[in-house]
């Protein structure tokens, strides 16, 4: 064997660390509005703290070529090997160069890097296809090119070129060193648990964790992410009971109302595009005028930045505190008491309506997880030529369907609705083109046709006989991008509207709109107007007529929200905390007052006590049966 082979072996792998390295540049360039607060300094940090992710990477998915190109045979030299060689390192690097430049673009859509969740939706990309190629051609025509250049600039080996020849048992011995050094490369620490994907947000501002990361390892690490870590922070499950649970109803005396509910889930409706709350006209008018007529609640944050995990918060009260979605997770299965359900054994007859592909993202199985009678997705759209070409049925289309059906529901009823036309690509039907404003990003015409579609389905259903016995409760799944500053912050990536509205003006008296509000607050506070008590409940989300306080979890690049005005409190990988001020959204850097060490302790043992709460029920399936059922720890 001779020496060279090593070297060349360094080479070829310094490549693929300056491909990924040139990727997070791009990544870095059109994301920038995410990561505007950071200077110069603290982006240059970022970018070198990449390398040790990146290195984990590429040795990961590079360690059986790493193995073939040190093993000390004869045909080694041989050229038809080498051109082998070659062939496996672009096969195996290609898929996850594609991965890698696919978040450059998809990353201002959920603000988290892609991971092996993917694959579990895996027919949903497929059926998007054609469109993603149609709008981002250039993503596949960029890492084609790159795929050349690495082609190209492959350092071959050249068997006429001096090089020193080793022994065969000195090669043989060299691969036990070079093993370990991979293990450690993959690890990427010597300590007991190895390098992780929170680690990256060890980094002031915290944001930039995704700039530090790349999709590959973030994908690579959630492959077997089906199991959560069991958490121990208290020694019981009364412990945490004591902290977080809620009672079955927070009204004392409920009276059945016996009115109609529609919760309405807006596609990528987020607050900034609003005129209502803002000091600009907004997109939304209609939307605009029900927020000034009903119940506005301007301090509402969604529970994650993807659809699949709004529906679980909205319709369930299931947060995202894990890598995966509740939805498509491996827990999928467990015991769930959703809004259907609760509905449905006080005499609703329920429904939901999503005018996408049955079975995309999984919203038809967990409607009638959540205890939803009857699911009408495009399979049961009765007219095809209304299809958007991309996702579904148009809004105002379906939105009129929907109306007809809920028409033919025995009062009272209660239904869920998810729009979908504000959706990337954001298709505009041939005859609205050129109606509504065009704005300043792809997504303001959309949600122009979007709100215009709402307009009309009310307008439709205020000529029924159940308009006004029923209560409509709206809200966005999650924000989207975003061109205004005030937006561009940690809450603001969550911030969205919640709109309460009754046409005959059936408000609870005294109800606080300025309150902080989340998506899973939404079940406990439908089952709170309407005076229904569920025959159980988890203690995710309050009432927002209750007397509960408001806090509001969430799992933010790669930390842990817990927000209760006036602060908010970071709990980061490593276990360090920060307490922030909720209206400036900056952290406390000075020393805390007495007081302010009170309150970070206080939130401290409650964020704990939620997250015990969600990883342990999880694992043993308790949620509802908390303080009943031991925990392994327990026994």
């Amino acid at each position: 064997m001779k020496s060279i082979h090593y070297r060349l072996l360094v080479q070829r792998l310094l490549w693929l660390l300056a491909a990924y390295s040139l990727l997070r540049l791009f990544f870095l360039g059109i994301n920038y509005n995410e990561f505007r607060q950071a200077n110069f300094g603290q982006i240059a940090q970022a970018l070198l703290s990449g390398l040790r992710f990146d290195v984990a990477a590429i040795t990961w998915i590079n360690a059986i070529f790493v193995l073939l190109s040190i093993l000390p045979f004869r045909w080694l030299d041989s050229p038809v090997y080498q051109r082998i060689l070659k062939i496996l390192f672009l096969a195996s690097n290609l898929p996850f160069l594609l991965l890698n430049a696919v978040d450059i673009f998809f990353f201002k859509f959920t603000a988290r890097r892609t991971s092996a969740e993917i694959l579990r939706i895996a027919g949903d990309v497929l059926h998007q296809t054609p469109q993603l190629l149609r709008n981002y051609w250039f993503v596949p025509l960029g890492v084609g090119l790159l795929a050349w250049a690495i082609w190209k600039l492959y350092p071959n080996y050249k068997a006429d070129k001096p090089s020193k020849i080793l022994p065969a048992w000195k090669g043989w011995l060299a691969i036990l060193p070079i093993a370990i050094l991979c293990v450690l490369a993959i690890r990427s620490s010597l300590a007991i648990k190895p390098l992780q994907e929170g680690h990256a947000f060890n980094i002031t501002p915290t944001e930039l964790g995704n700039v530090v990361l790349n999709t590959p390892f973030v994908f690579l690490k959630t492959l077997d992410n089906e199991t959560i870590e069991r958490l121990h922070y208290f020694p019981n499950n009364q412990e945490i009971t004591k902290l977080i649970a809620k009672p079955l109803s927070e009204n004392p005396n409920p009276t059945p109302t016996r009115q109609n509910v529609v919760v309405i889930i807006l596609e990528s409706f987020g607050s900034e595009y609003l005129g209502t709350g803002n000091p600009y006209k907004g997109y939304m008018p209609f939307l605009d005028s029900l927020a000034r007529e009903g119940l506005f609640f301007k301090n509402a944050y969604a529970n994650g930045r993807r659809s699949i995990e709004a529906m679980a918060a909205i319709m369930a009260g299931v947060p995202s505190l894990m890598n995966d979605a509740y939805i498509s997770s491996g827990f999928q299965g467990n015991h769930l008491y959703g809004l259907g359900t609760a509905l449905r054994e006080n005499g609703y007859q329920t429904a939901f309506f999503h005018g996408g592909t049955n079975g995309t993202m999984n919203f038809d199985m967990f409607a009638k997880l959540a205890g939803f009678q009857k699911y009408y997705g495009q399979n049961e759209y009765p007219n095809k030529a209304d299809f958007d070409g991309n996702w579904g049925i148009f809004d105002e289309s379906f939105l009129q369907f929907t109306a007809q059906q809920l028409s033919g529901m025995q009062q009272p009823f209660g239904a869920g609705i998810f729009t979908l036309s504000s959706h990337q690509p954001y298709t505009i039907p041939p005859q609205h083109q050129g109606r509504f404003p065009k704005g300043t990003i792809a997504v303001h015409e959309s949600l122009g046709y979007a709100d215009y579609s709402l307009k009309q389905f009310f307008r439709a259903a205020a000529q029924t006989d159940w308009y006004n016995n029923t209560v409509f409760v709206l809200t966005a799944d999650h924000t989207q991008e975003s061109q205004e500053v005030a937006y561009q912050t940690e809450l603001g990536n969550y911030d969205v509207p919640m709109i309460w509205f009754s046409p005959q003006k059936r408000y609870p008296a005294h109800t606080d709109t300025a309150r902080a509000v989340q998506h899973l607050d939404i079940m406990p506070s439908v089952l709170d107007y309407l005076g229904l008590t569920p025959r159980e409940r988890h203690y995710f989300g309050s009432s927002i007529f209750g007397k509960m306080q408001p806090e509001i979890i969430n799992r933010s690049d790669g930390h842990y929200l817990y927000i209760n005005p006036p602060y908010y409190l970071h709990l980061y990988a490593d276990g360090k905390t920060a307490l922030f001020d909720y209206k400036t959204q900056k952290p406390f850097n000075e020393a805390l007052t007495v007081q302010q060490q009170q309150v970070l302790q206080v939130e401290e043992n409650r964020l704990k006590a939620y997250l015990q709460y969600y990883n342990n029920g999880l694992l043993d399936n308790n949620w509802y049966h908390f303080t009943n059922k031991p925990t392994l720890s327990d026994k």
